[in-house]
């Protein structure tokens, strides 16, 4: 609701901010009406569909609530949208000219943009040094960014529930199921005497360095029908050591049978096996890394041809998914980047036009990520989706940037003047907007689960940058591209 609220805000500020603007320059409330939804109606249109893509690239997502997030926000954009196109102009119609419009701003935005403007044309190369300086910065932000998660780490650590798990954590061997398939050549069985011993092997390395406790197999069974066969000694909980011992549990075992167990860890032809056992929530990234050495030790340990083990269940799985939602997430970035890129080349009909537009939505991109690295705030479910929330967010400011830009040279006029008239009357929508959307994400920092706080917390700060970039980057690269171009006007200085 709240991402719906403010994305639906946008596209009314941009609207309203061009009406009060053909008002306050005596046009009369239906020709301003009609020259607001003319200029404005298709940047809208346009920014309606970048941001739906943002959202429509979470479908990549292999998380079903995700997918579900992406495809219903990006219905809502365009709810949004024909709200914006069809409820907003029939009561601008019946509603009478707001006083507003014939009152004088409060605050000075020609004034305040125009300076800005002035600065940012006169120091070209102060911008694109700031520019690059925190891009490096990013990066080496971002290579210090971790894909890790924990079971519940959203939970606040003063929350009962988590109190409680960490206690159950701590205390019982750890609460993170693990799970590992066990299968033996054909023909053989589970209870063979050499599988169980290679299991033994395994069942020790997984104790003394993987630090998984409360191990339940195989041969967790076999060694408890040893020992009850000895009496029910506790140092009889072993394998059999002499083949009298081994034949009276063959019989003992062959009594009992596979199905016969309360939880079962052998198949019923004998062929395969689980292991089940129990461990700390150590993170996904650590644990991922834990099991890929857990491998190799297999690989180099154990006899494959007598017994094969693998890790999976739930949890594994699950630290496999966090691992994957950093590419699908470059995938979702792609997506959005190729669609800025259409719709620049559309506005423009230039492809090193469209290449300059993505470069200012992109840097906001880096900074967030490298802040998250800088931060220690790892990659997971909950923070992934920032980056193409975000980018489907910030590229909304410069496509309404470039198509004002389009209109006014559309009208003949000169390259710089038209960037000049642009950034006057697309600025003071740009900054509104990105205060209203900052508005809506700053309310998610109220929340007491840390995914959400962070969501709020980054998008609020790529909303910011992105519009400094916007009224200060963009307008450097455009004038830089109408340079090569042979586009840049002899007109009178951009003081005047």
């Amino acid at each position: 609701p709240n991402i719906m609220f403010v994305i639906g805000m946008s596209d009314v500020v941009h609207i309203l901010t061009k009406y009060l603007e053909e008002l306050r320059q005596g046009k009369p409330k239906n020709m301003a009406i009609k020259t607001s939804y003319l200029e404005v109606g298709r940047a809208t249109f346009l920014t309606s569909l970048t941001t739906s893509i943002g959202f429509l690239s979470l479908g990549l997502s292999n998380i079903q609530p995700i997918r579900e997030l992406g495809l219903y926000s990006a219905a809502g954009v365009w709810i949004a949208f024909v709200l914006a196109f069809s409820l907003l102009p029939a009561l601008l119609f019946l509603l009478p000219v707001p006083t507003i419009a014939r009152a004088k701003a409060k605050l000075d935005w020609k004034g305040f943009l125009q300076g800005f403007f002035i600065k940012s044309f006169r120091r070209p190369k102060a911008v694109l040094g700031l520019t690059a300086l925190l891009v490096c910065i990013s990066i080496l932000g971002i290579y210090q960014l971790r894909v890790s998660t924990f079971l519940i780490d959203d939970i606040p650590q003063d929350a009962p529930l988590k109190t409680a798990f960490n206690f159950f954590d701590r205390e019982f061997g750890g609460s993170k199921p693990f799970e590992m398939s066990l299968s033996v050549r054909e023909g053989g069985s589970i209870w063979d005497k050499e599988v169980l011993y290679e299991l033994e092997k395994l069942h020790q390395y997984l104790q003394e360095e993987f630090g998984v406790a409360a191990i339940y197999s195989p041969l967790t069974l076999a060694k408890g029908v040893h020992q009850a066969n000895s009496g029910g000694r506790p140092e009889s909980f072993a394998l059999p050591e002499t083949d009298a011992q081994w034949r009276q549990w063959e019989r003992s075992q062959r009594r009992i049978g596979t199905r016969n167990s309360p939880f079962p860890v052998v198949s019923e032809r004998e062929d395969y096996g689980r292991l089940s056992a129990r461990m700390p929530d150590i993170g996904s990234a650590l644990a991922l890394a834990k099991t890929e050495e857990l491998q190799t030790w297999m690989q180099e340990n154990l006899a494959d041809d007598i017994l094969q083990a693998r890790v999976t269940g739930t949890s594994y799985l699950i630290d496999i998914n966090n691992a994957l939602m950093a590419k699908s997430t470059l995938q979702g970035l792609a997506v959005a980047l190729l669609a800025i890129a259409l719709v620049s080349a559309f506005l423009f009909r230039s492809w090193r036009m469209s290449v300059l537009a993505i470069f200012p939505n992109l840097v906001p991109i880096l900074f967030i990520a490298g802040v998250m690295g800088f931060l220690g705030i790892p990659l997971k479910l909950s923070t992934a989706i920032i980056f193409t929330i975000s980018f489907g967010i910030v590229v909304d400011d410069s496509i309404h940037f470039l198509s004002k830009l389009n209109i006014e040279l559309g009208k003949g006029k000169p390259f710089l003047v038209a960037v000049r008239r642009t950034y006057l009357s697309a600025g003071k929508a740009i900054v509104l907007t990105s205060i209203i959307l900052m508005g809506g994400f700053f309310s998610l920092m109220f929340s007491s689960f840390s995914g959400v706080f962070a969501i709020g917390l980054l998008v609020c700060l790529t909303l910011m940058m992105a519009v400094l970039l916007d009224l200060t980057l963009l307008p450097v690269l455009l004038s830089l591209l109408a340079h090569r171009l042979g586009r840049r006007s002899n007109s009178p200085s951009i003081g005047k």
